[in-house]
């Protein structure tokens, strides 16, 4: 049980300090349980004011919808399990972003 923990808690650092810098999308985005953090680089902020950050599942579910703030740092709600390949859109530019595995076994 304490190594399952461990492991858990392992790879959940892993994630948070592996951003993923978006060339589309003037952004860097980390992974956590349930959300996506939106780090927005100011260079670009100013372009895209007004237009929505859409979050997709591979089968090409909308997971979901915000506002893009294009400042400061964004959190973006997503279901707790969320895993696998996500799209993210925003205005007419599109990235792909990898979440490695869900947390959680399903047995809590």
């Amino acid at each position: 049980m304490m190594m399952k923990h461990a492991i858990t808690l392992l790879a959940f650092f892993g994630l948070m300090s592996s951003p993923l810098a978006m060339a589309a999308i003037p952004a860097k985005i980390n992974a956590i349980p349930g959300a996506l953090i939106v780090n927005w680089q100011p260079q670009d902020a100013r372009q895209r004011m007004g237009d929505a950050l859409e979050v997709y599942n591979d089968t090409g579910d909308l997971l979901a919808r915000v506002p893009a703030k294009m400042s400061g740092q964004q959190r973006v709600a997503l279901p707790a399990k969320t895993q696998g390949d996500l799209r993210l859109s925003l205005g007419g530019e599109q990235v792909q972003y990898r979440v490695p595995f869900g947390f959680g076994g399903g047995q809590e």
